[in-house]
C-alpha cells in the first residue's frame, strides 16, 4: 500500500494550532481568560459575545494563510525537486486544497450571524 503525504490533514491540524494561539494571545491582550480542549473554545459566558467576534476575525486572516501552498514552496526550496512539486502542487489543486472552487471569503466570514443561527460559536 502506498502511503500519502497527509498535506490535507496535517495542514488543518497546523491551520487549528494557529488558531488555538491567536485566540490565547488575544485572550491575553484583551484581558480575556481563555481555555480550549482540541478546537474547541471556551470562556466567561459574559465575554462569550467579544470571544465570538474575535475568533470570527481570526478565522478570516486564517483565509490569507495559504499554508498548502507555502508549506510546497518551502519544501522546493529545501531541495524537493521540481517535477516532484509540481505533481503535488496539482494533486493538492484536484483536491480543492489549493484555490478551491468554492472557498468562503473574509465577507462571508465577518457577515452578520442570522437570527436563529446566534446560538452557535462562531457562526454558521
Amino acid at each position: 500500500m502506498r502511503a500519502g503525504i497527509g498535506m490535507g490533514v496535517n495542514g488543518n491540524h497546523m491551520n487549528d494550532a494557529t488558531i488555538v494561539r491567536r485566540y490565547h494571545l488575544w485572550g491575553r491582550k484583551n484581558g480575556v481568560e481563555t481555555a480550549t480542549i482540541h478546537d474547541a473554545f471556551f470562556t466567561n459566558i459574559g465575554l462569550a459575545a467579544k470571544s465570538k467576534v474575535a475568533l470570527r476575525e481570526i478565522y478570516a486572516d486564517a483565509l490569507e494563510g495559504d499554508t498548502i501552498e507555502k508549506t510546497l514552496l518551502a519544501l522546493k526550496k529545501e531541495g524537493m525537486s521540481d517535477k516532484t512539486y509540481r505533481a503535488l502542487r496539482q494533486k493538492a489543486i484536484e483536491d480543492g486544497l489549493i484555490n478551491p472552487k468554492n472557498k468562503i471569503t473574509r465577507k462571508e466570514i465577518l457577515a452578520p450571524i442570522p437570527k436563529g443561527m446566534d446560538w452557535y460559536g462562531i457562526g454558521p
